[in-house]
């Protein structure tokens, strides 16, 4: 434990670095993930045209961060004149347009706008570093980075150039600043207290929720305090503070409005007209574990918890909570309360919502879970004996599966899905963010060289065009918002045909009515497994994976697709 305390700041910069090298590694692996086609064309066009209308569900603080870098570029902006500005497509389409037209610098433009994010999410660190220093101890603070730093699920999206990072800090921030500004009311920290509020409600409007765990912290600080003038009733307690936290909602409403250069605030009330409308209207298909539900499920995040966080991190939860009971480590941390709370909070709003996509919306939770990882992992120190031991494989146990993940982190799954009857290739479990975001064309270019003289059927999902990569297919049932426009290879001198479908379309999620598209090839055996998130068939001698896909593109009037698949089942037959 002295160790560690005297070696904390080295600790720190090797696991920084680390961190650094890995995410840098594995940016550069993955192709553009389904939301992100968005995010730098977007900002862009806020920075030099104002055009806050694109996008306009989401607030612009993120897109003007991620799109930063590329002021200092030359870059070209598409046409955009033939598409209605309101049509949900608008967005992907200028996000896809913006990187061909600029495709001498289309690497440049993803890498830099992804370094952005990592650079998020080493504030990450840094925040829960100095908040677990000042409620614990250095051995505590250290080992809540080393759990964080080395989640595959925080790497997955410190590498991925969207909001959903920036509001992992902000939601984790704001839950630090808040107990610090219901400690010490002061000046500073109402300023303080209010920039973090306005940069979440910059970034995104669910920042709503932050108003909910705020009010759970007053009843909390005011069930607990013994100060003379707050012996009033709790509603007068609370509308005290709101009078103190005037400053904060001003502070906050100028960072919201220089966000928009103080001319898109318009915009940003369309946008929240639109997700008000969403909200009662709309609803999306929800895929886990082979079940299917417009209305969600109520242990669906729950699942994905299990499912998607690292083993050793589930068993370090478990001794976290067996200490609250044993050795009451919330009498010796009490702030930890303040963080279970702030948890269950967004556990609950994320599922009650409609929209459950996935790890995207839990991934403020996981700062929140290192907080308690890391002040247990100082405590089995404390404890000595077979504590220490244990933590230490716990540690090395989380080392090696991170590792092992790279660069593969979106799609990772802990060693619980072994468990299940698909547990070779997950392919039935979960999907969208949470195994495919359409993230792995460069791989799927590099693996479709093993098989020389091949044919390749794709069934894509995402925005990232596949013939941007030099890859020639026909495509299948795409689910895509960008307008693909692959290259058909000749097919008469092909000796093998190939299946590439992604996993989100192979579990028939957003194909409604038609879940079951796909369900015909659980009897093949994929001949590969992509990046964890495409699946690849040889159905060269299949009759059924012929006939089957003959049949989708019979229903979808293509004649032309038809005739390719028929020479190739009229090989079989001959």
């Amino acid at each position: 434990m002295e160790i560690i305390s005297k070696s904390k700041y080295s600790i720190l910069f090797v696991l920084a670095l680390i961190f650094i090298v890995r995410t840098f590694f594995y940016i550069q692996d993955k192709s553009v993930h389904f939301d992100e086609i968005i995010y730098p064309a977007a900002g862009y066009m806020y920075w030099t045209e104002k055009a806050f209308f694109i996008n306009n569900e989401t607030p612009p603080l993120s897109k003007l961060v991620i799109s930063l870098p590329l002021l200092f570029f030359d870059l070209k902006k598409p046409d955009m004149s033939d598409l209605n500005k309101t049509d949900y497509s608008y967005q992907f389409i200028l996000g896809d347009r913006f990187l061909k037209i600029n495709k001498s610098c289309r690497e440049d433009i993803i890498l830099f706008s992804r370094l952005t994010a990592v650079f998020i999410s080493l504030i990450v660190f840094f925040v829960l570093y100095k908040f677990v220093l000042s409620i614990a101890d250095s051995v505590a603070a250290v080992f809540s980075v080393f759990w964080l730093s080395m989640s595959p699920n925080i790497i997955a999206y410190s590498g991925i150039a969207n909001i959903d990072i920036f509001m992992c800090l902000l939601i984790f921030w704001f839950v630090c600043v808040c107990q610090i500004y219901l400690k010490h009311p002061t000046l500073k920290n109402s300023i303080f207290f209010g920039i973090i509020t306005g940069l979440s409600f910059a970034v995104k409007s669910s920042a709503v929720i932050e108003i909910i765990i705020m009010l759970s912290f007053m009843v909390i600080h005011y069930c607990k305090t013994n100060e003379p003038e707050e012996n009033a009733g709790i509603i007068d307690f609370i509308e005290m503070r709101f009078r103190k936290l005037s400053v904060s909602f001003i502070v906050a409403l100028i960072i919201l409005l220089t966000s928009y250069f103080f001319v898109g605030i318009p915009e940003y009330l369309n946008g929240l007209k639109d997700i008000a409308s969403g909200i009662l209207k709309g609803k999306t298909n929800i895929f886990f574990a082979g079940l299917y539900s417009m209305n969600g499920f109520w242990f669906y995040y729950f699942g994905v918890y299990l499912l998607k966080t690292a083993s050793p991190e589930i068993l370090l939860a478990l001794i976290f909570i067996f200490y609250i009971f044993k050795h009451s480590i919330l009498i010796k941390y009490p702030e930890l309360f303040n963080f279970i709370i702030a948890a269950v909070i967004i556990f609950f709003a994320i599922s009650l919502s409609n929209f459950q996509t996935g790890m995207r919306y839990m991934l403020p939770v996981y700062p929140i879970l290192a907080v308690f990882l890391g002040v247990t992992s100082s405590f089995m120190i404390k404890l000595k004996g077979k504590s220490r031991m244990f933590l230490f494989i716990l540690t090395l146990w989380m080392s090696v599966s991170s590792f092992n993940t790279h660069p593969d982190y979106l799609a990772y799954f802990n060693e619980l899905t072994s468990l299940s009857a698909d547990g070779k290739n997950n392919s039935n479990l979960l999907a969208d963010c949470n195994v495919d975001w359409g993230q792995d064309l460069k791989k799927l270019k590099t693996r479709l060289n093993k098989y020389p003289n091949s044919f390749l059927v794709f069934s894509y999902f995402g925005n990232d065009a596949p013939e941007e990569y030099g890859i020639e297919y026909l495509e299948l049932a795409p689910r895509t918002r960008i307008k693909l426009n692959p290259k058909t290879p000749q097919y008469f001198d092909k000796n093998r045909i190939l299946l590439a479908v992604s996993k989100t379309n192979f579990t028939g999620v957003y194909y409604p009515g038609d879940m079951d598209l796909f369900a015909w090839l659980k009897i093949l055996e994929p001949v590969e497994n992509i990046g964890n998130s495409i699946l690849v068939y040889d159905i060269t001698n299949s009759k059924i994976a012929l006939q089957k896909i003959i049949e989708i593109y019979e229903i979808q009037n293509k004649t032309k697709e038809m005739e390719i698949l028929r020479f190739f089942l009229s090989k079989i037959n001959s």
